[in-house]
């Protein structure tokens, strides 16, 4: 169950290694009646997304371990099996445009931190319809 009381539609992977802004994250999703599961590492991420499909992946392009395009490569590879389809949105404070031009074809936004939480849940209302 959500804040709101009622039972979360679909389930995001929140990749953020930040724990504060990944917990904000969380709860703004849960808010908005969405499931969170948090991955701090691309390790961790592409373990999450070979187990489980998720609805969306909000990902962090600078981790602590490991990238977020290496897990956005991960998710568009031949050995992607449940979120090969699965829309991304970028969340991070520097986008260069290098990494913008080898991932844009493969990410449904890009938000640039700090980013507007309603904002994202607003994108995020757009794949449900």
């Amino acid at each position: 169950m959500t804040r709101s009381g009622k039972t979360p539609v679909h389930t995001v992977l929140v990749i953020e290694d930040d724990p504060d802004l990944a917990k904000n994250l969380v709860s703004s999703l849960q808010a908005g009646n969405y499931k969170a599961i948090v991955s701090s590492t691309a390790a961790d991420a592409t373990t999450k997304l070979s187990k489980q499909a998720f609805f969306c992946v909000l990902v962090d392009l600078k981790l602590e371990r490991g990238t977020g395009e290496q897990v956005v490569n991960f998710m568009r590879g031949p050995t992607s099996t449940f979120n090969r389809e699965t829309p991304v949105i970028i969340t991070s404070g520097n986008v260069s445009a290098e990494v913008l031009t080898r991932l844009r074809p493969h990410v449904y936004a890009v938000m640039v931190k700090p980013f507007d939480v309603d904002q994202l849940l607003g994108k995020l209302g757009t794949l449900t319809s």
